[in-house]
């Protein structure tokens, strides 16, 4: 049996028919809010699928549930015409509140990955606010530490834009010393190679 995205129609192979089901639809998504994020979701947006067909069908669907609504926040990002970083995080954390503090704490005491949340966050404002190549690592570093303490600021409800301020401050000086440290190798390189 084949397993399913929870937000796709998709086929399902079932005793040699196949038919297309939409598990994930607007109403589980409102639902998230309410009940969290585990099958129970899943099965009071579709009354007539129980919580052992919903297991047979995904191999975890909390956490594709997850994983999905995670991958909403990125689109989120991207549909944005603002590529400043401070702008992109900005909206991410704003994504966040909309959402609300329970849902997103909900979805990190499930899967326990706040640090490759973070990654793949950074990674996708590294990519959207067109880094150069040069300081592309450096600068996802500055944006992954600026975005996760600004979120545990916004998750404990707190004013994080001051921290969020702070953080991109230490970023753009790792950025000027991952410059200036080229540089100066470039330089070395240089009088090496005359030589």
């Amino acid at each position: 049996m084949n397993k399913i995205s929870l937000y796709s129609s998709v086929s399902v192979a079932d005793d040699g028919s196949s038919h297309t089901m939409k598990l994930l639809n607007n109403t589980a998504r409102k639902l998230i809010k309410d009940i969290g994020f585990n099958k129970q979701v899943l099965v009071a947006a579709h009354p007539n699928i129980n919580a052992m067909a919903i297991e047979t069908l995904y191999e975890d669907p909390v956490k594709q549930l997850i994983d999905e609504w995670r991958e909403e926040g990125l689109q989120h990002l991207r549909e944005t015409s603002n590529k400043s970083i401070k702008d992109l995080i900005q909206r991410r954390l704003d994504w966040n509140e909309i959402q609300g503090r329970d849902l997103v704490m909900s979805a990190y005491v499930y899967d326990k990955d706040f640090i490759k949340t973070g990654w793949s966050i950074a990674d996708e404002i590294a990519y959207l606010s067109k880094q150069p190549v040069e300081s592309f690592y450096t600068t996802r570093i500055g944006i992954f530490k600026a975005y996760t303490t600004s979120e545990l600021f916004q998750l404990q409800d707190k004013h994080f834009e001051p921290v969020l301020d702070e953080e991109l401050g230490k970023q753009e000086t790792l950025s000027r010393m991952y410059n200036y440290s080229d540089f100066i190798l470039r330089s070395w390189k240089s009088i090496l190679d005359r030589c």
